[in-house]
């Protein structure tokens, strides 16, 4: 009996281990396998799709030539224009034609290519690779009887095999589709600084928060570099929004191109530019882009980049957008986390009869200067001063002139100076008038402080306490703030 359960646990460890060797034969066969299919199924190797710098496409009885040009870092049309791509466009064809694959063998050794339409091809693609005189070039030939791929074979090569349909629309696609939309080729990250210049006086009224202004980017005392806004005035510039800007500008500005092979760019009022943009990049280059007149047609302005000489039309948002400073968001109140309101000020230019101050009396308790027995709290003052702490502004000017009596500042509502403990001006706005907009209400502000005209998306008049009766409280609303304030002293004195 002992010798039987020996023999059959031994013959149990001896399948075990047969087992396991098969299961790992099993495993690296499968491996294998797996590397050998993908290996007879890329097109492009990796070091090809890496190395990629020209593609000759003919199809649809036209040819079409792109290079890659390391300068820009971009692809461009050679034939048959001339002209940087649409970065969009040729992404989503390289892309394709770099994973392209044989999807299945249909032929090893074809005696007639007529019945695949690879005799004459269809279609040709030739890629040519940095460093390599060999060039690669597929043949593409006609639909599958299910219309799911095409036929292809390699022109060194006899196999045909099956690829997919993703390239097809690039294959019929007309050069105008391919070509660049673009106003700035160099990389978006390589920019250093950017100049705007308002050549038009009259653009300043067609779009009036345009602005003449100078952006550096440059290391700081403190922190990391960032852009810096040094002209007209010195303020930290936004960096996230001139890189969504460059890299829209660098990819697609407008939605069509004009061709202007006389060279004649007085009818789109280029010739002498309502503005200008100069831009500076990292490796001492620099590109301009050129704002000219509006096309009627469209509303669109027409547009040019100084290295090239074709017109692109663009939004009138995209103009503003390159005119105008991208200012970091900040509040009305920006700098005062922390800190206190200790006095305030209001005058009503309409009712001067109503202006007051309120001075800080005595913890949570303010005091109105016309008549001290009048009390406000400090619950009060934080409802008036919210949206001015907690709400960023939109610019409308960044400097004057502005015309005041299209915002409702010629008078104000209201002026309201707001002073920390330290008796600085922390606060100094002008109230304008509310406008519903964009399917929300805003109120235009003069920020006396800075010089601008700006707007919060609030109605101010609705949603804070912003005159005498509504800032004052009862005597017996004081006497329960008082008593709360005792309550609370005795217990942190306990």
């Amino acid at each position: 009996m002992k010798r039987n359960s020996l023999l059959t646990m031994a013959l149990a460890v001896l399948a075990a281990v047969m087992g396991l060797f098969l299961w790992l034969d099993e495993k690296r066969a499968g491996k294998s396998r797996q590397l050998e299919k993908e290996d007879w199924q890329a097109i492009l190797t990796a070091d090809q799709a890496e190395k990629l710098n020209r593609v000759v496409l003919s199809a649809a009885g036209q040819r079409m030539v792109f290079v890659f040009d390391e300068d820009y870092w971009t692809w461009f049309m050679k034939e048959p224009a001339e002209g940087p791509l649409d970065m969009i466009y040729a992404e989503d064809f390289l892309e394709g034609l770099q994973q392209l694959e044989r999807e299945k063998i249909v032929e090893l050794e074809p005696e007639d290519l007529t019945k695949y339409q690879l005799d004459p091809p269809a279609a040709k693609i030739t890629c040519k690779f940095k460093d390599d005189d060999q060039p690669l070039q597929i043949l593409i030939g006609k639909l599958n009887f299910t219309s799911t791929n095409l036929f292809a074979k390699l022109e060194d090569e006899p196999a045909v095999f099956l690829i997919s349909t993703d390239l097809m629309k690039f294959l019929v696609s007309e050069p105008e589709v391919w070509r660049a939309k673009s106003l700035v080729f160099r990389r978006p990250e390589d920019l250093v600084s950017m100049e705007t210049r308002i050549e038009d006086p009259i653009l300043r009224e067609e779009l009036p928060s345009v602005l003449e202004t100078t952006m550096v980017y440059q290391g700081q005392k403190k922190g990391p570099a960032r852009w810096m806004i040094v002209k007209p005035f010195l303020r930290p510039a936004d960096g996230r929004r001139l890189e969504f800007l460059m890299t829209r500008l660098n990819r697609y500005a407008g939605p069509k191109i004009i061709d202007v092979p006389d060279g004649d760019l007085s009818r789109f009022g280029l010739d002498a530019p309502r503005a200008r943009v100069i831009l500076k990049f990292i490796d001492g280059t620099s590109e301009e882009i050129r704002i000219g007149a509006w096309e009627e047609e469209t509303g669109r302005i027409y547009a040019q980049n100084s290295l090239r000489p074709e017109v692109v039309t663009i939004d009138p948002d995209l103009v503003v957008a390159l005119l105008r400073p991208p200012l970091e968001s900040r509040s009305l109140l920006a700098g005062m986390e922390g800190r206190t309101v200790f006095r305030l000020r209001m005058e009503y230019p309409r009712q001067p009869d109503q202006n007051f101050e309120l001075l800080h009396e005595q913890g949570p308790i303010f005091q109105f200067d016309f008549d001290p027995q009048k009390k406000s709290a400090r619950q009060k003052l934080g409802r008036l001063l919210a949206p001015y702490r907690h709400m960023d502004v939109k610019y409308i000017y960044y400097q004057p002139p502005y015309p005041r009596e299209n915002f409702g500042l010629d008078p104000p509502q209201f002026l309201l100076q707001a002073y920390d403990e330290d008796g600085h001006l922390a606060l100094d706005i002008a109230a304008g008038d509310t406008v519903f907009t964009e399917n929300q209400f805003f109120t235009y502000f003069e920020d006396r402080k800075q010089n601008s005209v700006v707007m919060l998306p609030v109605d101010i008049y609705s949603q804070t306490p912003w005159t005498r009766e509504k800032l004052e409280i009862s005597p017996a609303q004081v006497e329960r703030i008082k008593q709360r304030g005792e309550r609370s002293r005795d217990a942190q004195r306990r």
